[in-house]
C-alpha cells in the first residue's frame, strides 16, 4: 500500500498536534465552554470520520445552539456584510449578515459558530476571517462573550483545497487531531437506539460485524498517488453509517444483486467483502429452538448481541406462549399450557440472554406482559430467585406484576 502524501499543512501540523478520540474531543469543548476558555479550535482529520458530528454532539452536551456556515460557499461580502452610506450620505456602514452572532443579541447567546471545510475557503475569505477568529471582532461587531468558533479541515494533497494555511493562520486557533479508535466507533454504532418509535441498533448489524472483524474497512485506504487524480470511491465511517440506512430498508440481508448499490457507497473492495460477510451472516434462530432445549447461543453471540434481529425470535416466542394460554377460572389471568420442561428452557434461555445483552431479555417480558398475564411464567419467574432479580433490574415494573398476581393467586385459592 503506498504511503500517504502530506498534506498542505507539511511541516506545520504533520505529527505536531495532539491526536485525540471523539469522547475526549466532546470533553476538551465542554471543558473550554464550562472554563470560560474561548480560543478558536481547529479539527484536523481525515473525512467521513465524524468531526462534525462531534461537535454537533458537544454543543448538545452543554446546551449551545451551531450556527454551521460554509467558508467555501462564500464571497468576502457575505462574511464582512454589505457597504451602504449612512442617512447623511457622508460616512459607510456595514449591513450585519444575519447569521452572525453578537454580543448584547439574546438569541446569540450560547453559540457555537462552526466553520466546516475551512481549508476550501479561498484565501481572501480565509484573510477575512482572522480578526473574527483572534479577536472574536468583524467590522466593529463583536462575538458574544461566551460564543466558541470552531473549524474543521482536511489534510493530504488528495484533498482539492484551493490554498493551505500559513503559520499566522494556524498560530490563531487551539488545534486537535481527531483520530478515533476503531473500538470507540464500534461502541457507537452498536449502541441501541429509537428510531420512528422502533428499537434497533444505530448502524445495522450485517455492517458492525463485518467491520468487527475487518477493521481495515472502516476507514479509506491510504492514497496511491496515481489515485489523487482519479475519480475512486472508497469507504469512510460517514459512509458506512449511510448504507446502514439503506440496509435497514432493504429489511432483509444484503446479497449478490445488491453489489452495485453497496460499491455505490463503500467502493467495489470492501462491497465485495461484505457481501460475501452477509452470506455467512444467520438471519434468524427459530423460537422452536428456544422452546425445546437446542443450544441457540455457542457461536451465535453477535445474533443475540442486536436487538434488530433477535426482536424476530423473542416475538416468536411471546407468540408461541400466547397461542398456548387458556382462560383461567374466571380470574383476571391466563393459565398457559406451556410444559414444565418448556418453562425450564425459556427461564435458561432468558437468564443466558440476559448476560450477553439486557436489552432483548427486558423485551421478551414487557412484549409477555403485553401480550398476557401469564400465571405460570410469572410464578416460574418467582421461583428462580436468581432470574427474577435480574429481571427487576431490567424491567422494573416486572417486581410490581409479580406481586400483583400473587395477590390475585392468594384471593383466587
Amino acid at each position: 500500500m503506498a504511503k500517504k502524501k502530506k498534506g498542505k499543512l507539511e511541516g506545520i501540523l504533520d505529527r505536531n498536534i495532539p491526536p485525540v478520540g471523539i469522547q475526549d474531543l466532546k470533553e476538551i469543548i465542554k471543558l473550554k465552554i464550562e472554563s470560560k476558555e474561548f480560543t478558536s479550535l481547529m479539527i484536523v482529520g481525515n473525512h467521513g470520520i465524524g468531526k462534525s458530528e462531534a461537535v454537533l454532539q458537544a454543543a448538545e452536551m452543554v446546551g449551545y445552539r451551531v450556527v454551521d456556515k460554509r467558508l467555501s460557499c462564500m464571497e468576502v461580502g457575505d462574511l464582512v456584510g454589505i457597504p451602504l452610506a449612512d442617512a447623511g450620505g457622508t460616512e459607510t456602514i456595514w449591513l450585519k449578515p444575519d447569521w452572525l452572532p453578537i454580543k448584547g443579541e439574546e438569541k446569540h447567546e450560547k453559540t457555537i459558530l462552526f466553520f466546516d471545510e475551512y481549508m476550501r475557503a479561498n484565501r481572501d475569505i480565509k484573510n477575512a476571517s482572522m480578526q473574527l477568529i483572534l479577536d472574536g471582532k468583524l467590522n466593529g461587531w463583536t462575538l458574544p462573550d461566551d460564543c466558541l468558533v470552531v473549524s474543521c479541515i482536511n489534510d493530504g494533497e488528495e484533498y482539492d483545497m484551493v490554498g493551505g494555511l500559513d503559520p499566522a493562520q494556524i498560530d490563531r486557533f487551539q488545534v486537535f487531531e481527531l483520530a478515533p479508535s476503531h473500538e470507540e466507533w464500534m461502541a457507537w454504532a452498536t449502541k441501541t437506539v429509537e428510531v420512528e418509535g422502533n428499537k434497533r441498533q444505530r448502524v445495522n448489524s450485517y455492517i458492525t460485524t463485518f467491520l468487527k472483524s475487518n477493521h481495515e474497512y472502516l476507514d479509506a485506504p491510504d492514497f496511491a498517488e496515481d489515485q489523487v487524480e482519479k475519480v475512486n470511491k472508497f469507504q469512510s465511517r460517514r459512509s458506512w453509517v449511510k448504507l446502514s440506512d439503506i440496509v435497514y430498508a432493504i429489511g432483509k440481508k444484503p446479497n449478490g444483486k445488491h453489489n452495485a448499490l453497496v460499491s455505490s457507497y463503500v467502493g467495489c473492495d470492501a462491497a465485495t467483502n461484505f457481501i460475501a460477510h452477509c452470506d455467512k451472516v444467520i438471519e434468524s434462530i427459530p423460537a422452536k429452538d428456544v422452546l425445546t432445549g437446542k443450544d441457540v447461543f455457542t457461536g451465535k453471540e453477535e445474533y443475540w448481541e442486536d436487538i434488530t434481529r433477535c426482536s424476530k425470535t423473542i416475538y416468536e416466542i411471546v407468540d408461541c406462549v400466547k397461542a398456548k394460554s387458556v382462560d383461567a377460572k374466571g380470574m383476571n389471568l391466563q393459565k398457559s399450557n406451556v410444559s414444565k420442561k418448556e418453562f425450564g428452557y425459556l427461564s435458561d434461555f432468558v437468564r443466558k440472554l440476559a448476560a450477553i445483552n439486557p436489552e432483548p431479555a427486558a423485551l421478551y417480558w414487557i412484549k409477555l406482559k403485553d401480550a398476557a398475564s401469564v400465571q405460570d411464567i410469572y410464578e416460574q419467574m418467582v421461583m428462580a430467585h436468581d432470574l427474577a432479580e435480574t429481571l427487576y433490574k431490567l424491567f422494573p415494573d416486572t417486581q410490581k406484576k409479580i406481586e400483583e398476581i400473587q395477590k390475585t393467586i392468594k384471593e383466587n385459592k
